[in-house]
């Protein structure tokens, strides 16, 4: 798991350049849009070389809980070339662990001049914390486009106590309850 949260600051005071940071990227008229779990892609327009995910374009998925085993963001290419078809060779994932990229068109597959064609990433954190990974999707027109994604594993979960007997400790009876109803609150001794 590589975190890239450190270059930030570095980047921000003009000590390393966005080349140093991230692979090369060309200039070019594809561009990606991010959106959340179970909605098309948003308007949001994800940057070639972001390093600053967003929950708004899609590419922070915010706190998950370990069980969930896939949270599932959605996302466009969108070929802005009037004249020009291009097409998607791969994708390169600094994370594997924690991110997978999915459904990106097959490298025979062209997305023709003011066309579109969706992929996903999928979070699955594989421990408790934030992780990041650096997305690159290779492609004919700019060779490669480069954004960064986030989420954090690990949601904390409700724990309910309770006393066996009255006069008895408070114990941790999370394991116990299939399912409770919070009616009040009081003030615990």
């Amino acid at each position: 798991m590589s975190d890239f949260a450190h270059l930030k600051p570095l980047f921000l005071a003009g000590l390393i350049p966005l080349a140093s940071a991230l692979p090369a990227a060309a200039t070019g008229t594809i561009e990606i849009f991010g959106g959340n779990a179970g909605t098309l892609p948003s308007n949001a327009q994800i940057h070639d070389g972001d390093l600053t995910p967003s929950i708004v374009d899609g590419t922070d998925w915010g706190a998950q809980a370990l069980s969930i085993p896939n949270i599932t963001h959605n996302f466009n290419i969108e070929n802005d070339h009037s004249t020009q078809s291009i097409s998607i060779s791969g994708s390169i994932n600094s994370n594997p662990a924690d991110f997978t990229v999915a459904n990106l068109p097959s490298p025979t597959e062209l997305i023709n001049p003011s066309s579109s064609d969706p992929f996903t990433i999928l979070f699955h954190p594989s421990a408790e914390g934030t992780r990041t990974a650096v997305i690159n999707i290779l492609n004919s027109d700019t060779g490669s486009f480069t954004f960064v994604v986030r989420g954090v594993g690990g949601i904390p979960e409700i724990v309910v106590e309770g006393k066996a007997s009255p006069g008895a400790a408070w114990q941790n009876i999370s394991d116990d309850i299939p399912a409770f109803v919070v009616i009040g609150t009081w003030p615990r001794p």
